[in-house]
């Protein structure tokens, strides 16, 4: 028995957005109205995926939701396109971000950018915290973490 609210087993699935294309797994109508979607159309989720953690949020096209999945989690949980996934989750919190201990010791240096930072919404927070968390070598995280005080400043 899962310990997550919400099960799904679904196709893993290509959904194309103008020139790009995602690897995605869609939401079953029958859950939409078991989530808060009109309120929270982006709802940030938290769970597994083929028994592997995630934290991701779902999207809304035109009629339906989907959750994105990178090549680096089909990689992981050992998923194509095409495969069945299982997807447990929860509703997470929805102001949660994750931030880098890079930028959180920068932003404790620096009250001008931390308080610009404190002023931003989650989402705008998640995006620079994300922008740093994926480099690799930790001199590009460096200088990315330069990058986003620049532009707190700015």
């Amino acid at each position: 028995m899962s310990n997550y609210l919400f099960q799904v087993e679904a196709k893993v699935q290509f959904h194309d957005f103008g020139k790009f294309r995602f690897s995605v797994v869609y939401l079953p109508k029958r859950l939409e109205s078991k989530l808060p979607l009109k309120e929270l159309p982006r709802l940030r989720i938290s769970g597994e995926i083929s028994g592997i953690r995630f934290d991701a949020a779902l999207q809304p096209t035109k009629s339906r939701w989907y959750m994105m999945v990178s090549r680096r989690m089909l990689k992981i949980c050992g998923l194509t396109v095409g495969q069945l996934a299982m997807v447990e989750f929860e509703i997470a919190d929805q102001d949660a971000v994750e931030v880098p201990d890079e930028l959180r010791h920068a932003l404790d240096a620096d009250d001008e950018a931390a308080a610009i930072w404190n002023s931003l919404t989650p989402g705008k927070r998640r995006g620079f915290a994300y922008r740093i968390a994926t480099a690799k070598r930790p001199e590009t995280r460096e200088r990315r973490v330069e990058e986003v005080l620049g532009l707190l400043r700015a």
